[in-house]
């Protein structure tokens, strides 16, 4: 199956303390934190690393997968794994795959 990537603008991105942004945009805070690195690997590379727990005792987890840098936006898709419920199967492993400027 072809992976098509899709340009999605944020409306509103207003964090609680703006002066913690230091006038980065959301695509600049992603990518600074998908960089960084563990001692062995960016986080780029890590999948295990980018399950977040949501938090709230539903057992409800958000993973970030398939995570891209375009050179003009970071890509990512954003799946919820929630307990009792059907799961899409995800394969846990990175892949580098160039990307060319061409719209098919």
């Amino acid at each position: 199956m072809a992976n098509t990537y899709h340009m999605v603008h944020y409306r509103r991105f207003t964090p609680g303390d703006a002066t913690l942004l230091k006038g980065k945009s959301l695509e600049v805070l992603c990518r600074e934190a998908l960089n960084t690195d563990n001692g062995t690997s960016q986080l780029w590379s890590r999948p295990d690393d980018r399950i977040f727990d949501v938090g709230d005792g539903d057992g409800r987890k958000i993973f970030l997968n398939k995570v891209a840098d375009l050179s003009s936006a970071v890509f990512g898709e954003m799946c919820l794994a929630q307990a009792k419920d059907l799961q899409t199967l995800l394969k846990m492993e990175t892949s580098e795959v160039e990307l060319s400027d061409l719209d098919l």
